[in-house]
């Protein structure tokens, strides 16, 4: 099993973080489970709890809510709806599959009012789609490539450069 950890607004933690992390998790020698626990609907709707034994209970929460919260209260939401909507503006963002994906649609899409065609593989899959989830210039080629970009990053000649997003990013 694995975990991924973010700090306090979503943002990764730092390399000396994770490596302190991977550092300990090689002193696990166990791990605790609940045994004769019902499934937990994470369909249910937010606020339901779930007792799973006399001193344990799982709240299902709305994730997007609580970072949609965390964003406005760090960017203004009107300029940005205002700039996304600016002549020769246009966004795409690339998923990878991940869990940023949802997140990505909820903050461009449905809070920015940029068009569906700004995001790229923003469905989440267990095996990331069979792509390596990693944004960088070899796995982000996808990408790269509607970017106008070869993938050493330099320009690609042939693109049509009118019909390239004026900016890119990968989760």
């Amino acid at each position: 099993f694995g975990i991924k950890y973010n700090e306090g607004l979503g943002q990764p933690a730092g390399e000396e973080f994770t490596e302190a992390l991977y550092e300990r998790s090689l002193e696990i020698s166990s791990f605790k489970t609940i045994e004769g626990v019902g499934d937990i609907d994470l369909s249910a709707p937010v606020g339901t709890t779930f007792q799973l034994t006399p001193t344990s209970t799982v709240t299902v929460i709305d994730p997007y809510d609580c970072y949609m919260d965390a964003l406005k209260s760090c960017f203004d939401f009107d300029q940005l709806r205002e700039f996304a909507k600016k002549e020769g503006f246009s966004l795409l963002f690339d998923g990878m599959h991940g869990a940023g994906g949802p997140f990505a649609r909820r903050v461009l899409v449905e809070e920015l009012g940029l068009p569906e065609s700004s995001l790229l593989r923003c469905d989440p899959r267990p095996d990331f789609g069979g792509c390596h989830p990693d944004p960088n210039l070899t796995y982000a080629a996808a990408l790269i490539k509607k970017m106008g970009l070869n993938p050493d990053g330099s320009a690609d000649e042939s693109a049509d450069t009118a019909k390239l997003p004026s900016l890119g990013a990968a989760n």
